[in-house]
């Protein structure tokens, strides 16, 4: 009885805590640029579609292109913790040798990027296939 007392409190335990990983399978793939939006003015400016703003990110790895030109590339990781301009908690995507932190949101087939930082910016982008 003493052991069956055990497992069923360690496993409360473990079904009880709130997980603070991200699950960084949801972010793999090929994501086009739709949107952007400006921190200071609010101003947004949509981008057509193919026209090679494409941001792809693998399992631990990005690249980001322009008009078909890649302008930055590397490593990336997610962790969860709390933004500053939230003040909740959020999933981050942080670029290797990058001092900005980004959080970001995917629903329905969307991916948005925020600049955690007052009066910054966003992205908007759409997945392809």
């Amino acid at each position: 009885m003493k052991k069956l007392l055990i497992l069923f409190c360690t496993l409360s335990i473990f079904t009880t805590c709130k997980k603070d990983t991200v699950d960084g399978d949801k972010l793999f793939g090929r994501w086009e640029l739709i949107s952007t939006t400006e921190g200071l003015s609010g101003k947004t400016t949509t981008y057509a579609s193919g026209q090679g703003n494409i941001l792809t990110l693998t399992d631990n790895a990005y690249t980001e292109t322009r008009s078909n030109i890649v302008i930055r590339e590397g490593k990336y990781s997610t962790i969860r913790k709390e933004s500053m301009l939230t003040k909740q908690k959020e999933d981050f995507l942080i670029y290797e040798n990058s001092g900005g932190n980004t959080f970001f949101t995917i629903a329905d087939g969307k991916l948005s990027l925020n600049l955690d930082a007052f009066d910054s910016g966003g992205y908007s982008y759409k997945r392809v296939k």
